[in-house]
């Protein structure tokens, strides 16, 4: 089916569309076809192309299938529906011969969603999009995200897969799910999309090895809880690496370089202002300019461990707790103005770190009760702490390299 020359040997549960650019003999053959499998069997004419693609994801029986895009560009004026009318349990996989080989591209002043998914009243079918790039035309756009899938106040988006999907170009995001509950997204790629990245409003939920780069907003945005990110990077986007807001996520070996505008000085690489969130074994990396964007910043009961933090701004923290009951564990430390800063914070664990080089200050203890300070290694900064006015400090155990302003157990 990848060529188009098996167009014989379709199931009856599946259909296929073939790109305007498929060989002359191929969408000949296609046709005389259809005289068999009706319209599951589509030919485009590289106009209004949305039009053969919805037509047959409607030819499939009311249970669903799958339908297959050739290789070749897709031209579309209007979006890609995943939903049927009026059918319980529809089940749909959209997919493609590949990112490199099936293009979708949205055509002038559209103002569109390129695919969009709206829950029905009696739709509870799973969905999949696989093996395609999206180019969003965003200049010639006034709106439209990538892959849009929205919560009408009906139901929630359940059980939708997408992997190896390039987004590129859109007015808005890249892929915008409100909502949603078993969402995974694996493989795929959003770049300069004029919004974020991605937006994600779910629970029990999955990332993994998805790209983000130069988009206009957040590279990744969470909302919701239980959602699971894993081996995701997110390159010189304008705002924050990943913005989250959903509780109980695990941010997990995830990787940050160059956020941020070099214009507005308030992003963090990994924004996590919600409870029960752990970021572990993450590499953070940032450009070391004149801004003050932030490394990793945590709140109420999280945990930030194992993770490596550099080239944070001159005057910018690298690792920033705010909120109660906190770890911050195993971390490596190097360039920023504050190694470690503690704030608004009761019974925070600091241990067994190391913060190292050009740190002025590797860890400031703002408005705490009862920090404890264990094990860390001091090296190379002005001063190792600034206790400011902690109350109830327990340090004990710290090693500094460098002899610098305090470096011992309590002092009282």
């Amino acid at each position: 089916m990848d060529s188009g020359l098996k167009l014989w040997g379709i199931m009856s549960s599946s259909a296929i569309v073939l790109s305007s650019e498929c060989p002359t003999l191929v969408k000949f053959a296609a046709r005389l076809a259809r005289v068999v499998f009706g319209n599951r069997i589509q030919v485009c004419d590289g106009v209004a192309d949305e039009g053969e693609i919805n037509t047959a994801i409607d030819s499939l029986p009311d249970r669903g299938g799958k339908v297959h895009l050739t290789d070749g560009n897709f031209f579309i004026t209007s979006p890609i529906h995943l939903y049927r009318d009026i059918v319980a349990w529809f089940n749909l996989w959209l997919d493609g011969s590949g990112i490199d080989t099936t293009r979708i591209f949205l055509s002038d002043n559209s103002d569109c969603n390129m695919i969009d998914n709206v829950v029905l009243a009696n739709d509870s079918g799973w969905k999949r999009v696989s093996n395609m790039k999206l180019e969003g035309n965003g200049d010639d756009q006034a709106s439209g995200h990538g892959i849009y899938c929205a919560e009408t106040g009906i139901g929630n988006q359940y059980d939708m897969t997408f992997h190896n999907i390039y987004v590129s170009h859109t007015k808005e995001d890249g892929f915008n799910i409100t909502d949603g509950w078993g969402i995974r997204i694996n493989d795929c790629l959003a770049e300069t999309c004029l919004g974020r990245g991605y937006y994600l409003s779910g629970n029990q939920c999955y990332f993994r090895s998805n790209f983000s780069a130069y988009n206009g907003g957040n590279g990744f945005e969470l909302a919701g809880s239980e959602i699971r990110v894993s081996d995701c990077f997110s390159y010189s986007d304008a705002m924050h690496g990943f913005y989250v807001t959903a509780t109980s996520i695990q941010l997990d070996t995830c990787e940050v370089y160059n956020w941020g505008s070099d214009t507005v000085s308030t992003y963090e690489a990994i924004h996590a202002d919600s409870a029960g969130c752990t970021v572990s074994s993450c590499i953070v990396i940032g450009s070391n300019n004149t801004s003050t964007h932030m490394g990793i910043r945590i709140t109420n009961r999280s945990i930030v461990t194992g993770c490596t933090v550099r080239d944070i701004d001159p005057a910018g923290e690298c690792i920033y707790l705010k909120g109660d009951d906190l770890i911050c564990n195993g971390n490596y430390i190097e360039d920023g103005a504050i190694g470690i800063k503690v704030d608004n914070c009761d019974d925070a664990v600091i241990s067994n770190n190391r913060i190292t080089s050009t740190t002025p200050i590797d860890t400031n203890l703002g408005t705490c009760v009862r920090p404890m300070i264990i094990g860390n290694n001091w090296e190379g900064s002005t001063n190792d702490m600034n206790i400011g006015i902690a109350v109830n400090p327990r340090i004990t155990s710290n090693l500094d390299l460098n002899g610098a302003w305090f470096a011992g157990d309590n002092p009282g």
